[in-house]
């Protein structure tokens, strides 16, 4: 993807992370904690001009860096909202909206765990998927304190008492998990 810089050698890649996720063009997409972008610009040019992503961030001035970014690089397909996932009803996104919700590195940072991910359930279409990347470690003074991580093992609760089934696990990159879930039969 033209214009997205690349990680370290073996560190976590937005793209190789997206490409296991596997977006379709057309998707509607929710980018939970969206920040200034660095999976937002990547999923925009995957679901294409038929879809839309709708970055969603508490922080007022991190869309706001996001929302120029996308407009420079003419990405009329990125939507930016102030919301708080952390409400019910904060991420200002319909019922079963979106395709996607995308929550990458950022449940660790979430106070209201349960509250955000059955935000995702209810914006979630009744055939969409979560993603969940997150750390599996504190690396280093990188990424969250070390009492902040969630665990594997603690995301999967998570999102099982969310209503939520593991569709899916994969490695996004170092020091971090992936896993794709659906709504729960």
């Amino acid at each position: 993807m033209e214009g997205v810089p690349t990680a370290p050698a073996g560190f976590l890649d937005p793209r190789e992370a997206l490409r296991a996720i596997g977006i379709r063009a057309g998707s509607r997409v929710a980018d939970i904690g969206a920040g200034t972008g660095a999976w937002a610009l990547p999923l925009a040019k995957l679901v294409g001009e038929e879809g839309r992503v709708y970055c969603v961030d508490i922080q007022r001035d991190l869309i706001g860096t996001l929302a120029n970014e996308a407009r420079r690089r003419g990405l009329d397909t990125v939507e930016v909202i102030w919301g708080d996932a952390d409400t019910p009803g904060g991420t200002k996104l319909s019922d079963r909206s979106v395709d996607l919700v995308i929550f990458a590195n950022i449940l660790f940072q979430l106070e209201a765990k349960g509250i955000a991910l059955s935000e995702a359930q209810r914006i979630l279409a009744p055939e969409g998927r979560l993603a969940i990347i997150e750390w599996e470690d504190s690396f280093g003074g990188v990424g969250p304190h070390k009492d902040d991580v969630v665990t594997r093992a603690r995301a999967k609760e998570l999102v099982a008492d969310a209503g939520f089934a593991i569709d899916k696990e994969f490695s996004p990159g170092a020091h971090h998990y992936g896993l794709v879930c659906t709504h729960a039969a």
